[in-house]
């Protein structure tokens, strides 16, 4: 949708310029805001609209950035205002970004984007700080040392240090550890991360208890878990699996947390009859995406995602 050039060319000429995350703020948001905001000749904030990670906590303490609280944005006053890695109003609520945000974002687009006056969207990217690092570009703005490792803590961090990253995305890396220089040194705190014992805990389940498939060189895991499901998701995909499909009952609802391979399925694409079969919703971007379903058997929709997965890679052999 659109591309860096229209996100640039609405940049251009403002002296205010406010850059809005969304809620519970990772480092592929916060690297995104913090990059864009140091990298531009015009007087930047940045809001948070309801808490920051750990992680990301601790890039705002190593880069000494300073951030305003989501009462802090007045869209009727405010020079431009840029929302990063968000594709909906729900996710920077309650900051009320206005009827024309400019928009940066690799999920599928949102009620943001559609109303947005510029928006480069990218769902095959692995990281909004890419897409950010490409307006820049666009600008003709080489980033400083602190907004280059700013992006590219967000970019190592949603792609799996890189493992996830598309071709592309391999170069960008490279021009911003070149644009960091010796604060590259950084990275490696930004980044390290020691999971919780329940984060262990679902993670040693979900590989004991997946179940898997092949079709031609494919690797599908699906397993089912009560929790966590997000680490559960990544040790499956740290396990082999292409693809790796998380289900958990959610009260009345089923929810199926999905994680694969750049280049290969597309998950909202493969979430989205889902949500349109059993009700409900779902977003996310190409290897990353959750559908939130309005089922509460979660062994109908294990057989319908597996179904649905079908569909677009062939017939599912269980794994021997």
């Amino acid at each position: 949708m659109d591309e860096p050039t229209a996100v640039a060319a609405a940049l251009r000429g403002h002296d205010e310029v406010v850059v809005v995350t969304h809620g519970h703020a990772d480092l592929d948001t916060l690297g995104s805001a913090v990059g864009l905001a140091r990298s531009l000749d015009a007087a930047t904030s940045i809001v948070l609209p309801d808490g920051v990670q750990a992680r990301g906590a601790r890039l705002l303490d190593a880069l000494d950035v300073d951030t305003l609280g989501p009462d802090a944005v007045d869209a009727t006053t405010t020079g431009r205002v840029v929302v990063v890695d968000a594709p909906s109003a729900d996710r920077v609520a309650p900051v009320d970004v206005g009827p024309a945000p400019v928009v940066v974002d690799h999920h599928e687009p949102g009620d943001l984007a559609e109303r947005a006056t510029a928006a480069y969207v990218d769902t095959d990217a692995g990281a909004t700080a890419a897409l950010v690092a490409q307006v820049l570009d666009a600008l003709d703005r080489r980033p400083p040392p602190d907004a280059a490792v700013a992006l590219a803590a967000g970019l190592l961090d949603d792609t799996g240090s890189l493992t996830d990253a598309r071709p592309a995305e391999f170069q960008i890396a490279g021009r911003l550890f070149e644009a960091a220089g010796e604060r590259v040194d950084v990275l490696p705190a930004l980044l390290d991360r020691e999971p919780s014992f329940g984060e262990r805990v679902a993670a040693t389940k979900a590989v004991v208890r997946a179940d898997g498939y092949r079709a031609d060189r494919t690797l599908v895991l699906l397993t089912e878990v009560s929790g966590e499901q997000t680490a559960a998701a990544h040790a499956l995909r740290g396990a082999g699996a292409d693809v790796a499909l998380v289900v958990s009952d959610r009260d009345e609802r089923t929810w199926v947390v999905g994680r694969a391979r750049a280049g290969g399925v597309e998950l909202p694409d493969l979430f989205a009859p889902l949500a349109e079969r059993f009700g409900g919703e779902s977003g996310g971007h190409a290897g990353a995406a959750v559908a939130k379903l309005d089922c509460d058997d979660p062994a109908t929709v294990r057989t319908a995602v597996l179904a649905a997965l079908e569909e677009r890679v062939g017939d599912l052999s269980p794994l021997a």
